[in-house]
């Protein structure tokens, strides 16, 4: 039987945890764990972001910081970036080792490539991480009992000042921390929720934590900041006059201290703040008394001016703040930021407050560019950590970015194989530069100029080259790969700051998919989108830039990836006929390998069947060449083919010979051969798979074939019915792509 909903027991388990959290405690309680866990509680801002990156950990097989792996409802993971990561924590460890904080970090780069989304993750890390044992971090309030009978008290006197007795307890005579609501007359909030450790004074603060870290297995050396006075004006004129008040007695002033627990929010903006772009104040101050009565307070606090400090760096203490697209702002609105970095220090009316936090800011490439030639970029230029954010240039990563959309387009809308690959191979290319031959050895010239945006989204992807590229010319590519990566590292057009970002593929996804109701999303639609965007230059500016062979052509990026597509699906139809076991592709490879093997070595080949050994077949290996359409001469090629088997396992030590990996150019021409060999029952059977609704014939070979095709396509690659009848169409119309 299902148990009643329980209200009581719900409130109940709530508050043991909330008491478990500790979130709320008397100054000597949060003593008590400070002397437990002194460097956990004493760290400033660098360092505790430091510590959340390292909590989440890194990916054993690829490095990768596992931070940005979070997802929520308002943050998706983020897909590469890795060089970012890398730059983010470098930053943080800098910070750590300088032991102060001095630069602003900017995330720059094209729109929609990220910034904003890494800066939300870290966000999305430290609300996470502040929930955790690890992550405990704490502020103060002042709190002042109720005064029924209020009686001026004198220095130095047993009774407090301007209150009247209250309490039984032993928790209640020592402490008004763990005082009811209604038994307080007034909270005063530390609004900069400055380290609770700052309200002991310098010389104890000191000689305690040193205390307390060698008691704990650790040096004595404490970090810069904890030698600071640390309080807002406020805070410190509280402590003093409260101090004066009992006449020296600390303990009686810790008395008003209530520690709480509390956790980073983007949300409510708690230690995490955002700036954005419209003119804003970004702090300020108000005074207390003009809002509200402080007849509630002692007299002793009532003898000067209490101030109010508000706005986004006031709310960012303890955390970061971020300044969205920060360039966009005029200079002078900003330039505050100059003395603020560098000295932590925020300059206030009634003073200066210490700040502890990290600055975060997002720009984009343009207007990075438009303020370096200003007079004032060079005092910004040593106060910025810069950080490139580029669009992605791995087509299977870029894949990764639309999975949530297609998740939550899954109940509206199928998506077709190869729509999504498609898409995003030509969304890679639109970002990619021809390499400069100058920058690379004089004997790579003539390599490097064939070299299209296609090879190059091959190389980025791993994936083998195209048949134009010789085995060993295929080598030399990949070994150059690395270095065109960071050909054009800190070019003012880098690979990745233009092209179309993933936010403009993203409304193009859901543009078509609008135009699909009903229908499943297929290459073809998305086809006929990129042809409509083609069609207007005007749109997006790197549709502008003058073409460089091949590159920046939008029309030959389309062109490569309905070619693509186009032989991708016709294999996949060959495969479904289940004219020939796939096996039988690779026995035959098998047998020529074994036989270029032999006749290298003058070793006699086993026959199978008889058990006999023969000389290498000459016949054999002619008809395999003939087969795969081998020119030239004959011993050269079988070189490269010794040459590909040396080279495996010189890479892959102890690891058996994957023949469909390594020879899968083989393998398509045989299948190619083979299928033109039995071509008109190929066209035939695509024929009659576009009829056999028409006809209604079920019991012919022919419909038999047909149907048990349409049946493969769909269990081994995952088309429908309905996406076979659209495609198959398409692919009768471009038999020029399947044919070359």
């Amino acid at each position: 039987m299902t148990k009643n909903f329980n209200l009581t027991d719900i409130a109940n388990d709530f508050r043991e945890n909330f008491k478990s959290n500790s979130v709320i405690l008397s100054y000597s309680d949060f003593l008590q764990k400070v002397a437990q866990q002194p460097q956990a509680l004493i760290r400033n801002a660098s360092a505790y972001m430091r510590d959340m990156f390292d909590y989440f950990g890194r990916s054993a097989a690829s490095g990768r910081r596992r931070l940005f792996d979070i997802s929520t409802a308002s943050c998706q993971a983020i897909i590469g970036c890795e060089e970012v990561q890398t730059s983010l924590y470098t930053a943080l460890t800098t910070f750590c080792a300088q032991e102060r904080i001095n630069k602003l970090i900017l995330l720059h780069g094209a729109n929609g490539a990220a910034k904003t989304s890494i800066v939300e993750t870290i966000a999305a890390g430290l609300q996470q991480y502040s929930q955790q044992d690890d992550g405990c971090v704490y502020r103060f309030n002042w709190v002042f009992p109720n005064d029924p009978n209020p009686a001026s008290s004198l220095k130095g006197e047993a009774r407090r000042i301007g209150f009247g007795e209250r309490g039984d307890s032993d928790a209640a005579n020592s402490s008004y921390a763990y005082l009811d609501d209604s038994q307080i007359s007034c909270n005063i909030p530390s609004e900069f929720r400055e380290n609770p450790i700052y309200l002991l004074p310098v010389d104890i603060r000191v000689a305690l934590l040193k205390k307390w870290l060698v008691k704990q297995g650790s040096n004595d050396v404490l970090p810069p900041h904890v030698y600071l006075s640390g309080l807002s004006k406020r805070n410190q004129l509280i402590f003093e006059n409260l101090l004066n008040g009992y006449d020296g007695n600390l303990q009686a002033v810790y008395q008003h201290v209530r520690v709480e627990r509390f956790y980073f929010s983007k949300q409510y903006r708690v230690g995490i703040s955002t700036v954005e772009p419209q003119m804003s104040i970004d702090a300020g101050e108000r005074q207390l008394t003009m809002e509200r009565s402080i007849t509630n307070l002692p007299p002793v606090l009532q003898n000067f001016n209490l101030h109010e400090s508000f706005g986004s760096l006031v709310e960012a203490n303890r955390g970061f703040i971020e300044f969205s697209d920060l360039l966009k702002r005029p200079v002078e609105a900003f330039k505050y930021l100059l003395a603020t970095v560098e000295t932590s220090v925020l300059n206030l009316p009634s003073g200066s407050v210490p700040l502890d936090m990290l600055f975060f800011a997002t720009t984009n490439e343009k207007h990075l560019h438009a303020f370096k030639r200003s007079p004032d970029f060079d005092s910004f230029r040593e106060r910025f950590h810069r950080i490139t954010v580029s669009y992605l240039l791995d087509s299977t990563q870029e894949q990764q970015i639309y999975a949530h959309d297609l998740k939550m387009l899954a109940s509206e809308i199928s998506v077709a194989p190869h729509t999504m690959e498609s898409l995003c191979k030509w969304a890679v290319m639109t970002r990619l530069r021809r390499p400069d031959p100058r920058n690379y050895d004089s004997k790579h010239e003539k390599l490097l100029a064939k070299l299209t945006p296609w090879d190059k989204l091959s190389l980025y992807n791993g994936e083998a080259l195209t048949d134009r590229y010789s085995a060993a010319e295929a080598a030399t590519l990949r070994n150059l790969c690395k270095k065109m990566r960071k050909e054009y590292v800190g070019s003012p057009l880098y690979e990745g700051s233009f092209g179309i970002s993933p936010r403009e593929v993203r409304a193009l996804i859901y543009r078509t998919t609008q135009r699909r109701v009903g229908k499943a999303l297929t290459v073809v639609a998305i086809f006929a989108e990129l042809e409509a965007l083609n069609a207007d230059t005007s749109v997006y500016e790197f549709m502008q830039f003058e073409r460089n062979g091949s590159f920046h052509d939008t029309g030959y990026f389309l062109q490569e990836i309905q070619q693509d597509f186009c032989k991708q699906f016709y294999e996949e139809l060959l495969d479904a006929m289940n004219l020939i076991n796939p096996k039988a592709y690779l026995e035959l490879i098998a047998t020529y390998v074994e036989h270029v093997a032999g006749e290298s070595k003058k070793e006699k080949i086993l026959d199978r069947t008889s058990g006999d050994l023969h000389p290498p077949s000459a016949k054999i290996m002619e008809s395999f060449e003939k087969t795969i359409g081998i020119s030239g001469d004959a011993r050269t090629h079988r070189q490269t083919v010794l040459n590909r088997l040396a080279a495996f396992q010189l890479e892959n030590p102890g690891k058996t010979v994957e023949l469909k990996e390594l020879f899968t150019d083989y393998v398509k021409k045989i299948r190619a051969f083979y299928f033109q060999e039995h071509q008109t029952r190929v066209w035939e059977n695509f024929q009659t798979i576009l009829t056999l609704e028409e006809t209604g014939e079920a019991d012919t070979d022919k419909h038999a074939l047909a149907e048990e095709t349409l049946r493969n396509l769909q269990e081994r690659y995952g088309y429908s019915k309905e996406m076979v009848l659209e495609l198959l169409p398409y692919l009768l119309k471009q038999q020029k792509y399947i044919l070359t």
